[in-house]
């Protein structure tokens, strides 16, 4: 027997999800910035989001639904954080370049040269592969 469809659990879930996008979002944002003074490196940028986001329940709190966006923001900006302060340490392979504050060109990447002929492969961007 089908269950009958939650809409309400179904939006909290959107909300949060939402939440943590935001999160990931204004972490990679505060990581570009650091990076851009040169003064910071990936480890300490990291560790500078991390203390962000665990603070930052406690200094913008709330009440109700407004609290639970802003942990929802926090633990976006914190696992983003740890993902590129684990990255940093190269242990887990895989995981290098994952750190988002790195630049990348997707046109660039996707028209790839053949470096031993020096001609240029447009199979990824027209569809040939």
């Amino acid at each position: 027997m089908a269950s009958k469809f939650n809409f309400k659990a179904m939006s909290e879930r959107a909300t949060q999800a939402a939440g943590m996008v935001a999160g990931v979002a204004a972490s990679r944002f505060i990581g570009t910035t650091l990076a851009k003074t040169g003064k910071v490196n990936d480890k300490l940028s990291a560790g500078i989001r991390i203390g962000i986001g665990a603070f930052l329940p406690l200094i913008v709190g709330g009440k109700g639904k407004k609290s639970g966006i802003i942990n929802d923001v926090a633990n976006g900006l914190m696992a983003d954080a740890a993902t590129t302060l684990v990255a940093s340490f190269k242990v887990i392979p895989g995981l290098s370049g994952m750190g988002g504050t790195e630049s990348f060109d997707a046109v660039s990447y996707a028209v790839q040269e053949d470096l031993m002929n020096g001609t240029t492969n447009y199979g990824a961007v027209s569809g040939n592969d």
